[in-house]
């Protein structure tokens, strides 16, 4: 089944949970209504929405959905969208920047620490242990086992947890991710201090990671499958 994209930005819905109000689920039109308003809901808050009152939100979908005249022009609501991003690209603005100077910080201090080594790029590294054999080139694909998180401790993701490793391109990453894995062996274990401009950078990533962000990545490269061989 494919999923209906609802054209909204992630900017729109925060469902306020002490609003919602039980409702009959006795018909099977009941039960498709309801299943409905929970995958749109759900869809909306897989994209970061926020800031809506669930109980005018719905006001608005009744309205749509009964035909009767909206309560705000268009005009109105093209003012309120306007008003609400400028708002939260603000917030967000603010929020890089705060996490643009921690992470600075947190580098700096960091790359005081014995054992630490810092590249031209910027990348801050240290190996954990030493692998043996070539280290991976830029056609490259690698298997690696990789934990990452925020400077602050917090885990955003971690292929240790689902059990598997993962297999990628070296282009098919982040450049400061890349450039790490590029300074290792087979066998070999590495911690990567990536900062924001070799990551995510100001865009960030899904919920997780936010707009410049500096990223830990705790990496062991498993084995290497050179451009050569998977060409054949």
């Amino acid at each position: 089944m494919k999923i209906i994209k609802i054209g909204m930005t992630a900017a729109m819905l925060g469902i306020v949970m002490s609003q919602a109000q039980a409702v009959e689920l006795a018909t099977q039109e009941q039960k498709y209504s309801y299943t409905m308003g929970t995958r749109v809901a759900k869809l909306l808050q897989a994209q970061n929405v926020s800031n809506v009152d669930a109980a005018v939100f719905a006001a608005g979908v009744s309205d749509v959905l009964s035909g009767k005249q909206l309560q705000m022009s268009n005009e109105e609501m093209s003012a309120a969208m306007k008003l609400h991003q400028e708002k939260l690209a603000k917030q967000r603005a603010e929020k890089g920047q705060a996490a643009l100077e921690k992470g600075q910080a947190f580098l700096a201090e960091n790359g005081k620490k014995t054992g630490i080594k810092t590249t031209e790029s910027g990348l801050q590294y240290e190996v954990i242990t030493e692998g043996k054999g070539e280290s991976p080139k830029g056609e490259d694909k690698v298997k690696v086992h990789y934990r990452g998180t925020l400077v602050d401790g917090t885990q955003f993701d971690s292929s240790y947890d689902r059990g598997k490793p993962v297999t990628f391109g070296m282009k098919g990453v982040i450049p400061g991710f890349s450039e790490a894995i590029s300074l290792m062996k087979p066998g070999g274990k590495s911690k990567a201090y990536i900062p924001s401009n070799l990551g995510y950078g100001e865009r960030g990533a899904g919920s997780s990671i936010g707009p410049n962000e500096t990223l830990i990545f705790e990496i062991e490269l498993i084995e290497i499958n050179p451009a050569a061989e998977a060409a054949k």
